[in-house]
């Protein structure tokens, strides 16, 4: 690449969000090993900690003394307040983990005994259908989000919004946090003639770029509104940030940048991953200040139950909110640390999964609690960041939707009910059984993984099974074919596993799972046990390592499948108008055109025509989405907009010779090395 050329492209990098960008250390992600995968990403996970370039990261003093702790007392001034509710708010992954966070802190806070509704409530874009099956379109509506935030507040006297978009991106929670912001400028101006004072709100915005870099793309729902009032993300992130001078215990924009995604913009990964710790530590100190609840106290050994109402804080032993922040976040730091002292046996887990992948199987996580809920987040991206079948990668949970506790209850009886069945029973009952349900064989197929994962305080729901041990000791012989795969990964006592697990740390897969044999089979995964509890009951820190595990194999198993090329995601499907735009750029980056080139070819690929017409020229961005999403009959096939898209923009072809192109090569990977011209194949590479 030349000088001119090189310095273009570096130009162009620094306008994208840093959450767009490619990260440097993950380059040939598709060319790695099983292990070598493990470890890039390992090496990406420690900029969440490390930083990156010369952003303000988790280790900076402006940060964690400034804007975490600012937050923590935002919290704690709402929760001080009887009724006071937090409600985290975030589309996909962001809206699903403050949706799990709520859920362990209620729980909590249920266990001590605290009266009245739940203080922690959640607002997922797509509503709870969303936690389980990606619905990418309602991150495009801010009206709907406030919709759902004023929903979920109900007749609080105080709430605070922690609105989560990763990339500063979602209009649904941009939408949020400008009626925040309207609320509390409406308060101030009427505060001398009203008598009583309406709800208190307060907000918290929580993403990973600097604010210059948040979305500025005029959101199309807001395009009737008056000049005066914000019409992008930026505007409300810009807004947010001037008022937080008057408001500094009321307004935060909490904003470490960690650096890019180790697969280009899948925020699902160390996006999710910072979102987790800093929920976690955020609300984790300010449940410990409010209701006297212990921090950070050393685990209690694997058979002790806790009860929850046990140890109170005294006042002497409170610590300040600066020294709980840099605490906790040692601890976070350490549970990285220990989940990839594990990246072999990780990596074997990987390659089980990748080969079921790669050779049409399919991949069932289960698990209980919060663990479960954990197969469920991961699983739920597949579909829209690797275009894969809806059914490829499923979870199921102890209890179904009574083990969820989301608030809407059982969702099974919805139209794509089959996709809605996540009980244990369901699993045994559709894959289990011998025979078939409906038109499909109930067998489990020869290429099938099962993963059962399990954190330290997996539980039952109403006398169901207690751990994701219960998979494979449950199902008969009968269930599973000489060749299909069972791995286990758990989260264990260091020191004393040998004795529950004697081969300790060993995960190789091992075949023709018997439950009572899988104790001391050498397919077992065994995560160094955390020291310490955040609270009472929710250690935090597990959770942290199975997502790390999870994340680093249903990525792994997505590039073994050809799905990534180079750490670029390439069948990820124009499901929301940030992914559209992602898509143009990838069109643009690997079929060497320019993007109004590029837009034409992804358009083609969305209507799959050879011509653009003037009514699909003349249709709106949003039209344009909801063409390309999968409908309802459709989830259980492979999604193929944007390689499609990158066939059509490098070769002078039809769509159908487009589309027998990608079928010839079998995957996505191969067919792209194979349509890009070499003088291409050099500049993407350099």
């Amino acid at each position: 690449m030349s000088a001119i050329a090189k310095a273009a492209t570096n130009a162009a990098t620094a306008e994208l969000p840093v959450t767009e960008r490619e990260n440097s250390l993950t380059v040939g992600l598709d060319g790695a090993g099983a292990e070598g995968m493990v470890r890039m990403l390992r090496q990406a996970d420690a900029q969440i900690f490390a930083g990156y370039e010369d952003f303000p990261g988790l280790a900076d003093a402006e940060v964690r003394k400034g804007r975490i702790s600012r937050a923590v007392r935002a919290a704690e001034q709402v929760l001080s307040m009887p009724g006071g509710r937090v409600i985290m708010t975030g589309c996909g992954t962001s809206g699903r983990l403050g949706f799990l966070v709520a859920r362990e802190l209620n729980r909590v806070l249920r266990m001590r005994g605290v009266p009245g509704p739940p203080r922690f409530g959640y607002c997922v874009s797509g509503g709870d259908a969303a936690i389980l099956l990606s619905d990418e379109l309602p991150e495009d509506d801010p009206i709907t989000g406030v919709q759902d935030f004023v929903g979920a507040v109900g007749n609080s006297p105080a709430a605070l919004l922690v609105g989560i978009t990763c990339g500063l991106s979602a209009a649904y929670v941009a939408g949020q946090v400008d009626f925040v912001l309207d609320e509390i400028s409406k308060s101030e101006r009427d505060s001398a003639d009203s008598p009583q004072a309406s709800v208190q709100l307060s907000a918290v915005l929580m993403g990973f770029n600097p604010p210059q870099l948040a979305r500025h793309r005029p959101i199309e729902l807001w395009a009737d509104r008056p000049g005066s009032k914000s019409k992008t993300v930026r505007d409300v992130v810009l807004r947010l940030s001037r008022a937080e001078a008057c408001h500094p215990d009321r307004l935060v924009l909490l904003n470490p940048v960690v650096g890019p995604e180790p697969v280009c913009a899948s925020s699902r990964m160390k996006g999710g991953t910072c979102t987790k710790i800093l929920l976690d530590t955020v609300l984790g100190i300010a449940v410990s200040r409010v209701f006297g609840v212990p921090l950070l106290r050393p685990l209690p050994p694997c058979d002790e139950v806790v009860t929850g109402k046990h140890e109170t804080v005294a006042d002497e032993e409170v610590k300040s909110i600066h020294e709980a922040v840099d605490e906790v976040l040692a601890a976070f730091k350490e549970s990285y640390n220990d989940v990839y002292c594990s990246t072999p046996e990780i990596a074997t887990v990987l390659e089980r999964c990748g080969e079921s992948l790669k050779n049409g199987g399919h991949v069932y996580i289960g698990g209980a609690g919060a663990a479960g809920v954990l197969g469920c987040i991961d699983t739920s991206e597949m579909p829209d960041t690797y275009g894969a079948p809806f059914d490829e990668v499923r979870a199921f949970i102890f209890g179904g939707w009574l083990g969820m506790g989301n608030v809407d209850g059982d969702l099974s009886s919805r139209k794509s009910g089959e996709l809605y069945r996540i009980s244990y029973e369901n699993f045994v009952t559709d894959f289990c059984a011998v025979g078939h349900v409906g038109d499909k064989p109930a067998r489990l197929a020869d290429n099938d993984t099962i993963l059962a994962v399990e954190d330290t305080w997996s539980s039952s729901a109403q006398g169901r099974p207690e751990n994701g041990r219960d998979i494979a000791e449950k199902v008969t012989d009968g269930t599973f074919d000489s060749r299909t795969n069972f791995t286990f990964v758990a989260s264990k006592n260091w020191k004393n596993s040998s004795a529950a697990f004697p081969c300790t740390k060993c995960s190789i897969s091992f075949q023709n799972c018997r439950g009572d044999k899988l104790d001391a089979a050498p397919g077992t995964v065994i995560l160094k046990r955390p020291r310490l509890s955040l609270l009472p009951g929710y250690c935090a820190f597990d959770q942290l390592q199975l997502k790390l595990a999870l994340n680093a194999v249903s990525t792994g198993a997505q590039v073994m499948k050809g799905m990534v090329y180079s750490n670029h995601m390439i069948n990820v499907g124009p499901t929301n108008a940030k992914i559209y735009d992602r898509c143009v750029r990838l069109v643009s980056r690997f079929a060497g055109v320019d993007p109004e080139a590029a837009e034409i070819a992804l358009l083609r690929a969305i209507y799959e025509v050879d011509e653009i017409t003037e009514k699909i020229r003349g249709a709106v961005q949003s039209d344009h989405i909801r063409r390309a999403t999968p409908a309802e009959d459709a989830r259980s096939e492979t999604q193929s907009v944007l390689p499609l898209a990158i066939i059509l923009a490098s070769a002078s072809c039809s769509f159908e010779d487009a589309k027998r192109l990608l079928a010839t090569y079998h995957s996505v990977r191969v067919t792209i090395q194979n349509i890009v011209a070499p003088s291409r194949k050099v500049a993407i590479e350099s």
